[in-house]
């Protein structure tokens, strides 16, 4: 009995040890891939004509026309906890109009 735990504890000696030597050999292949140090510079190969004109803001008028996005005053964002609330006030709203404007054309 003395001998099988001898065994297993020489096996897990063993294992530990090859883990932690395979640990280091990772450590050693993984120092190829550190991080260049790199400058705001272009490199040699591109110029600065090849990308054209800069324009901040470009696409800014697009976005605001395919977007349903609404900034709604802070005193409108205080009475309303979420967008499932704005939600619900307007579809509210919605819906009187629609009844009130039945009754006006009777």
């Amino acid at each position: 009995m003395d001998k099988a735990a001898e065994n297993s504890g020489q096996l897990s000696e063993n294992v530990v040890l090859t883990t932690a030597t395979k640990r280091t050999a990772i450590k050693r292949k993984c120092n190829f891939m550190k991080k260049l140090k790199t400058t705001d510079a272009l490199r040699s190969e591109y110029k600065r004509s090849d990308f054209g004109e800069l324009v901040r803001g470009k696409y800014a008028d697009r976005i605001t026309e395919e977007s349903n996005v609404v900034l709604l005053e802070p005193d409108i964002a205080r009475a309303f906890p979420n967008d499932e609330a704005v939600n619900k006030a307007l579809r509210y709203l919605l819906e009187v109009a629609e009844v009130s404007t039945r009754l006006i054309n009777r």
